[in-house]
């Protein structure tokens, strides 16, 4: 939270928080095409208590939602299970959303590998009908698809950048398919990971410039959420959205295989083999 924004060399950012609990207000000052001014402020929530809504605008939102009302109400699929994005759960291990939205990912683009950020994840699904609305909600940043090049030690580092922050939550933690990986959180960040399994092979030194096909969406690919083992690699194909491959997936598939059995293993609570 920036009270009063923050000016680095001469930029001033802005940040409200989090939940909609404050309101960000940045004002500019231009005279002659250039700008003299620029603040910055939050107004709390609690502030607006007594502010009138502008009754033109509340017409507005009521009748874009009633417009939309038909699309995202159109059962998309179905679920027969409790489908777990809980935002501690996503972003810390592995649940049977994650499973399964990482498997989704991966038929749909015919990778080795499939992989989805917990902070991508934003509601859980109860059994029965899904709807547009509910993938919607699910995923609600449009985010595309893309099948990136990795070697396995290339793979192994973006783990390591999953895992770095545990056992605190993290956006940028991965839900993950076509492999299985071992960390253990007491070790070093940046050495954490001690066993990764792709496709049923272990990789070593030997082995690790095997080269995998990788699905993440767009802003992994950038680097997003730390993610800078992604920046520059080869684009292999572009494929649709997330709440689009997702709805899809479970149509042909139904919910099987997306139970929690140890893709991701936190090993330091273990007991010695």
């Amino acid at each position: 939270v920036l009270k009063e924004g923050l000016t680095v060399n001469n930029t001033l950012i802005a940040q409200t928080g989090e939940y909609s609990k404050k309101l960000g207000l940045v004002e500019i000052e231009v005279s002659n095409g250039k700008i003299v001014n620029k603040t910055a402020r939050l107004i709390d929530e609690s502030e607006t208590a007594e502010i009138t809504p502008d009754e033109a605008i509340v017409n507005l939102i009521a009748q874009i939602d009633e417009e939309n009302k038909p699309a995202l109400s159109k059962v998309v699929a179905k679920s027969d299970i409790d489908l777990d994005g809980a935002r501690e759960n996503v972003r810390a291990k592995e649940t049977n959303l994650g499973n399964l939205a990482a498997d989704a990912v991966r038929y749909a683009a015919k990778s080795d590998i499939g992989f989805v950020n917990g902070g991508n994840i934003r509601i859980s699904i109860k059994p029965g009908d899904i709807t547009f609305g509910d993938t919607a909600a699910l995923f609600p940043f449009g985010n595309t698809i893309k099948v990136i090049e990795m070697t396995g030690a290339e793979v192994k580092e973006a783990l390591e950048n999953s895992v770095s922050g545990y056992p605190a939550t993290f956006g940028g933690f991965l839900q993950v398919s076509g492999l299985t990986f071992k960390f253990n959180k007491d070790k070093p960040v940046g050495s954490r990971v001690e066993e990764l399994i792709i496709g049923g092979t272990k990789i070593t030194p030997e082995n690790e410039n095997t080269v995998y096909t990788v699905a993440v969406n767009d802003f992994l690919a950038i680097g997003g959420d730390n993610y800078t083992v992604m920046i520059g690699k080869k684009v292999v194909a572009e494929i649709g959205t997330y709440e689009e491959v997702f709805a899809d997936y479970l149509n042909i598939n139904g919910t099987k295989g997306s139970e929690v059995s140890g893709r991701i293993i936190e090993t330091s609570q273990l007991a010695p083999v």
